[in-house]
């Protein structure tokens, strides 16, 4: 074989090998930056730890949950996601959720009066979280930290008989405890759906894996652009 004949074959495998290696590497680097924006429920569990701090000093644990397993209140975030790597990505989410509690009626009696106090209490949310992502093809599975500034708000009523005058009235009382932070672990999982330049996403994610304070389940209905 003659040398011009050498060298167009050793070109040849140079350009073959060399078209291989940059399909390789831009299916492996496959950067993507998004927006991502949902709005749906969050679903939150009774949160014991809560009622813990309100009997403490008590040895009739007065405060109980009112018979409510989970409560139901709104939910949205905004968010950008970065796929550096074809199968991993990274979502900078903020948003804002409530969770909230109710206790049990609590009496209580004297020769002159009965009374019954139901204390209700609502935390205003806004979090910030940083979620590592796997990613294949429109399925996302993710689980990170999820940082917390709770601004809650308790709901008092108080209903009160008079026995003498056999007359109930009605009393309401409201309360801004003390803002607090929190740090929650998040797991979950993200199911895409392409409409046209965008896509459609439902999301699914546990918050509070420790349940040292709330824990629930966030529902959210999203668009990805």
């Amino acid at each position: 074989m003659k040398k011009k004949h050498y060298l167009k074959l050793i070109i040849c495998i140079v350009a073959f090998h060399y078209q291989g290696f940059s399909q390789k590497k831009e299916n492996l680097f496959s950067k993507e930056l998004n927006v991502c924006v949902k709005a749906g429920t969050t679903i939150n569990f009774v949160n014991n730890s809560l009622y813990k701090t309100l009997n403490d000093g008590s040895s009739s644990n007065p405060y109980k949950p009112n018979n409510i397993e989970y409560f139901i209140n709104p939910y949205a975030s905004v968010g950008i996601e970065n796929h550096f790597l074809k199968h991993v990505g990274l979502l900078f989410n903020i948003g804002f959720c409530q969770t909230s509690q109710q206790t049990q009626p609590i009496f209580s009696s004297t020769t002159i009066s009965n009374s019954y106090s139901t204390f209700s209490y609502l935390n205003n949310n806004v979090f910030l979280e940083i979620l590592p992502e796997f990613v294949y093809k429109k399925t996302r599975l993710f689980g990170g930290l999820n940082t917390t500034l709770s601004s809650p708000t308790q709901y008092n009523k108080i209903t009160f008989t008079d026995l003498k005058l056999n007359k109930t009235s009605t009393y309401y009382e409201k309360d801004k405890p003390s803002e607090s932070y929190h740090l929650y672990s998040v797991v979950g999982i993200t199911q895409g759906i392409p409409i046209k330049t965008s896509e459609l996403t439902i999301t699914v994610m546990y918050f509070g894996l420790t349940k040292k304070y709330d824990s629930g389940i966030n529902l959210a209905l999203g668009i990805v652009f």
